[in-house]
């Protein structure tokens, strides 16, 4: 077998080798795409819908807070 035949077939060799890390790489590159359409984007919305529950509850609770002063302040003029 001459140089150039070794070559050669070291060369188909490696192209076969690195079609197949390349398909494994693809495979691997559609898992996570996979699972971050699936899995995270859900939690990312649980997330934020829980974000925005908690940012209203407060908008709430400062309201409610806002009421109770002015009622306190009433009360201790009245008490004065």
């Amino acid at each position: 077998m001459s140089e150039k035949d070794l070559i050669s077939q070291v060369s188909q060799l490696l192209k076969e080798h690195l079609e197949t890390v390349a398909d494994m790489l693809d495979a691997q590159t559609n898992e996570i795409k996979i699972t971050i359409e699936n899995d995270i984007t859900k939690r990312l919305d649980a997330l934020t819908d829980g974000y925005l529950l908690v940012h209203e509850k407060q908008a709430e609770l400062t309201g409610l807070g806002d009421s109770l002063q002015a009622r306190v302040s009433i009360l201790e003029s009245m008490s004065a």
